[in-house]
């Protein structure tokens, strides 16, 4: 296993590379599967690499190998769950998978989850449709239909804005973290908090 490329670290924070060395970084394309189990051996178009890391790794986060090559660590194509239907029968689906902590991928068709994670007749009960596929799997994408609403405080998620389990998977939770309490917290603002300010309409 002399030809058999060796990783350890993943770079984070300063050490992360920018600019042209990212550009640089090859390629390890992996499934969801592949990208949580820190220590596994798969092959590459740069050849065998054995990843011997501590922790599982994410779509963009960039490794260092032991000859201080950078590798950007992409999405393989694995076998998945096509859903498709109206937009607002997929949001509604999205904000229940996601209630459950599911990860799910949102595109331009709809969505994509993992085989065996819901039951067929389960997701036939929101309107859409579900067939399996084959496609890179990207939980960590944004979801351009996470405005589609379905949640609201008498839902019972235990979350303010209702929607927040939607964002968990598709980074639209982290919007609202920031301003939250100024556009949708407003009934906050009505029941008798310690406030000056309360019991008004923010403009």
């Amino acid at each position: 296993m002399s030809d058999t490329i060796s990783i350890k670290k993943i770079l984070g924070g300063n050490a992360r590379p920018a600019g042209i060395l990212l550009k640089r970084a090859l390629p390890i394309d992996l499934t969801s599967a592949q990208r949580a189990t820190p220590q596994l051996i798969v092959e590459t178009t740069a050849g065998t690499v054995e990843l011997a890391l501590e922790a599982p790794v994410a779509v963009g986060d960039v490794l260092l190998d032991s000859r201080g090559a950078f590798w950007l660590v992409g999405a393989a194509e694995e076998d998945v769950i096509a859903i498709a239907g109206p937009a607002p029968a997929l949001a509604r689906l999205a904000a229940a998978l996601g209630g459950e902590h599911v990860p799910l991928a949102v595109t331009d068709d709809g969505l994509l989850i993992l085989p065996g994670v819901a039951p067929e007749a389960w997701l036939a009960g929101f309107g859409v449709t579900a067939s399996a596929a084959r496609a890179a799997f990207r939980p960590e994408a944004p979801a351009p239909m996470n405005p589609v609403h379905v949640h609201d405080e008498h839902c019972g998620c235990g979350h303010d804005h209702g929607h927040d389990h939607a964002g968990h998977d598709h980074g639209h939770a982290h919007a609202h973290a920031d301003h939250g309490h100024h556009d949708h917290g407003h009934e906050h603002h009505d029941h008798g908090h310690k406030h000056h300010d309360h019991g008004h309409k923010h403009g």
